[in-house]
């Protein structure tokens, strides 16, 4: 029969296998995203945007893709990614639409900024369809 502790430690060292395989694909989605155009354009479309500067604090600064929720997602034609970031006052939420165009290149679609305060809110950052220079955020793969 098998003992009680030889199943707490197989039980446990199968929950540490869990965890580290989980953050091993937090970090890697992490990092393929932040490596794709429509990223760093949203990034910079931030970085510039003189509401959300004055909101989170500077320097602004991306973290996690949340890739464990399923609420990020893409596929060949559009991408929808939540993005945490923060700056020197606050913490937010950053979300990415971008959409692929019928040549295969990639367009920002919108990029919104949820604050994660007591106060909450979402500030539109960019919205291509509200913009007259859209081609200015055209992207190429």
């Amino acid at each position: 029969m098998v003992q009680m502790m030889t199943l707490v430690k197989l039980t446990s060292i199968c929950g540490f296998a869990c965890v580290a395989t989980m953050s091993s694909y937090q970090f890697y989605i992490t990092k393929k995203a932040q490596e794709r155009p429509y990223f760093k354009d949203a990034m910079e479309i931030l970085r510039d945007h003189s509401a959300a500067k004055k909101l989170l604090g500077e320097p602004v600064q991306s973290g996690f893709v949340d890739a464990l929720s399923g609420r990020s997602r893409g596929d060949e034609s559009k991408v929808d990614l939540y993005v945490n970031v923060k700056g020197s006052k606050l913490k937010g939420e950053l979300f990415i639409n971008a959409i692929s165009n019928e040549e295969g290149n990639w367009l920002l679609n919108r990029v919104e900024l949820e604050m994660k305060d007591k106060a909450g809110g979402k500030v539109l950052i960019y919205d291509r369809n509200s913009t007259e220079d859209s081609s200015a955020h055209e992207i190429l793969q």
